[in-house]
């Protein structure tokens, strides 16, 4: 629901804008914010002009020395400055974080010069953040107005990391290329050194990129041991290396003009980077275009294919269906005449057979008579063997229970002895069961060999043969179960002697003779018992054969009745088969043809859905990735105009500071000259013309003063631009 109402709330808003934010729209708009800022400027440029001259400034003689120290955290730039005006002017201690959050600046004198020091927030430090710090070095040139003399980059003796060894690059691209003229390397922790010397050390040094910076610095270096502060040596021979580099520089130094034509070719770089990133944006989207295009091209050319396929297959399918639907009428009408003369045969062969069969009746009754009698003689032979065999059981039982008796003393080797007998005797009595399958398959085979001999006679004598050869089948099964039920129970029995056999073993000889005596009671019954259910198995299956003599008969009787019934029913079932065939033909042809009506649908549809899928997933990349490169841009635009607004807020507050600090210093000088004109006046009040010569001298400061405001108000508007241009 919600989705829905978001969709047709963006469609409602395309309806009414009738287009998208674009690229012309962004850049239109980063304009109007730039005239915002250049309108900005100017208002503070006017305030500046607006402002009160008569401002004094520090240092601001050509005697003075302006220094502005620039390292990495930790590396001693405050105590190094305590050094150089042998005071503790500034906050040094030993710390993971830089103690100088802000531009400090400190004047004194040194061997009666005066020297201006400005210190700096460590580089790379964990509390702030790089560009914080660059912003806040920035402001070191209007503290040391009208230009620092020297920037002194401060290492510390030990391992040098890439990121202090970095620090040229950052003073050359925050004050342009000519900032390396200005600078010194300065090193702390000049005890660690002992009796090595500085040039020593470098020398010895493996760090080629050490040596380049030093070599980028002019060869300037000099080293401090802070400890020692009392120690003037050092500094003195510091100012002899900068005034040294001060003549170099012809007694200039870093002025307003070349920072200004650094920013300037800053400023230069940066459009020059914001053309060729719009530049890149119509090359991305002149691409995406032709992409698109040529993907267009291709699919289209790819669906004529696919369509032109698909007619191809489609044809080729209704020439299948036309030969299919040719061969099945063609069969049809084979089948009908091929069916049509062996109805002819089969009604002659039948005429035939039914006269044999009546022929051979007689004959086939008369061989399953005898049959039948000789499967009674086999039956009884079968029982005789079987009396035998169990005679001969029994008598081995006895000897066995004599050999059992000897055996008695040494009973583990009289039971793995019975063991051994009785699985010999279970082989015996397999080998004797597979004799009698095998004769029972040798008159299985006969049986089927006297109805295949009947198969050339009449069907009924035939089924009855089959029928009756079930039957035998079926007594002899019954034989075979009832032989193996016996088996069975003699093997129970068997294994239940065994057993008792086993527990006879451990029980005493009388014992023994006592269960002897059970085995000859059951033994007794147990051939009573077979006696018995022979003499029933045998009247059962004399009571069979009767039944099979008298149901031969009668089958006699019904057979040609259920011949000529079967003919009738035959000549029916043929006719009904045959419309059945013609009707179920006639269906598989429609269906066949409907089905393929059905497909050739179903695969239209298909292939449209495919088609119109293809070109909205085209559609839809091709919208994605153009939507894709304009977020990339937008967001791209959107953090350096954030950038540029936080740079610029930033900026003007310092500035306001400034100009603040700037009155307070006015309105100080204002009564620090109302004062001196009234003591002037009493003191000179009688002569009137040392009061015009003093009140001119006022004049002339005031006019000096005047020029030092201007260089004040060129720094100001310097930090504005810095601000725009960042």
């Amino acid at each position: 629901m919600q989705t829905t109402e978001l969709v047709a709330e963006i469609i409602k808003m395309m309806d009414q804008n009738r287009t998208c934010y674009t690229l012309y729209m962004y850049m239109e708009a980063k304009h109007q914010s730039e005239l915002d800022q250049n309108r900005r400027i100017k208002d503070l440029e006017e305030r500046i002009r607006n402002m009160s001259p008569g401002a004094e400034m520090e240092c601001s003689s050509t005697e003075c020395i302006r220094v502005v120290l620039i390292g990495k955290t930790g590396n001693g730039k405050s105590a190094s400055a305590n050094t150089i005006l042998g005071r503790d002017e500034f906050e040094s201690e030993s710390s993971t974080d830089s103690l100088t959050k802000v531009c400090k600046k400190a004047v004194g004198k040194v061997d009666g010069r005066t020297v201006a020091v400005v210190d700096t927030p460590g580089l790379f430090d964990t509390t702030l953040s790089n560009k914080d710090v660059q912003q806040e070095i920035v402001k070191c040139v209007s503290l040391s107005a009208p230009g620092p003399h020297v920037f002194i980059i401060v290492l510390s003796i030990g391992r040098f990391t890439q990121e202090e060894l970095d620090t040229l690059d950052l003073i050359e691209t925050t004050f342009g290329p000519r900032a390396g003229m200005f600078c010194l390397v300065l090193f702390t922790r000049g005890d660690d050194l002992k009796d090595k010397s500085i040039e020593d050390y470098i020398g010895n040094s493996k760090s080629a990129k050490l040596k380049k910076l030093i070599r980028d610095c002019g060869d300037r270096v000099h080293v401090f041991n802070n400890r020692i502060g009392e120690d003037r040596t050092q500094v003195t021979e510091l100012l002899k290396k900068i005034n040294k580099m001060v003549s170099m520089n012809k007694g200039s130094f870093y002025t307003n003009e070349m920072f200004q034509e650094a920013e300037a070719a800053i400023k230069q770089k940066q459009e020059a980077i914001l053309k060729e990133r719009e530049m890149e944006i119509k090359a991305d989207m002149e691409k995406l275009k032709v992409n698109h295009e040529t993907d267009m091209e291709k699919m289209k050319s790819k669906l004529e294919e696919e369509r032109l396929k698909v007619q191809e297959e489609r044809q080729l399918r209704e020439n299948m269906l036309r030969e299919r639907e040719e061969a099945i009428r063609k069969e049809h009408v084979e089948k009908e005449k091929a069916e049509k003369e062996e109805r002819e045969l089969e009604d002659k062969t039948r005429k035939e057979d039914e006269k044999l069969k009546k022929a051979i009746w007689d004959t086939e009754k008369e061989k399953m008579e005898k049959e039948i009698k000789t499967q009674e003689i086999k039956l009884k032979n079968l029982q005789r063997e079987k009396e035998e065999e169990y005679k001969m059981r029994i008598e081995k039982l006895r000897k066995e229970e004599k050999d059992r008796e000897k055996q008695l003393q040494n009973q583990e080797r009289k039971f793995d002895k019975l063991k051994r007998e009785q699985e010999e005797e279970i082989k015996r009595r397999e080998k004797e069961e597979d004799e009698r399958r095998k004769k029972e398959e040798k008159e299985r085979q006969e049986w089927q060999r006297k109805i295949e001999e009947a198969e050339k006679g009449q069907t009924e004598l035939q089924e009855v043969m089959r029928r009756e050869k079930e039957e035998w089948e079926e007594q002899l099964k019954k034989e075979r179960d009832r032989q193996q039920e016996v088996e069975r129970l003699q093997r129970k029995r068997d294994a239940e002697t065994l057993v008792e056999q086993e527990e006879k073993q451990r029980r005493l000889r009388e014992q023994f003779e006592r269960e002897r005596e059970q085995d000859r009671i059951k033994m007794k019954g147990s051939e009573e018992q077979r006696r018995e259910t022979e003499q029933k198995e045998r009247e059962r299956i004399e009571k069979d054969f009767e039944e099979k003599r008298r149901e031969l008969t009668d089958k006699m009787t019904m057979q040609q009745e259920q011949w000529d019934r079967e003919r009738r029913e035959e000549q029916e079932r043929r006719q009904k088969e045959d419309e059945n065939r013609k009707m179920e033909e006639e269906q598989k042809i429609k269906k066949m043809q409907e089905e393929e009506k059905m497909k050739k649908e179903k695969e239209d549809k298909v292939r449209r859905e495919q088609e119109e899928n293809k070109l909205k997933e085209m559609r839809a990349e091709h919208e994605r990735e153009i939507k894709e490169i304009m977020d990339k841009y937008e967001q791209e635009a959107r953090r350096h105009a954030e950038e540029i607004n936080n740079f610029k807020e930033k900026y003007e507050n310092d500035f306001q500071k400034l100009l603040d600090q700037d009155k307070e210093e006015k309105e100080k000088l204002k009564q620090k000259h109302k004062k001196e004109t009234d003591e002037l006046k009493n003191q000179y009040g009688h002569d009137e013309k040392e009061l015009t010569d003093k009140m001119k001298e006022l004049e002339e400061k005031q006019k000096e003063e005047i020029e030092n405001m201007t260089t004040v108000k060129g720094i100001a508007k310097q930090v504005v631009n810095k601000c725009t241009m960042q």
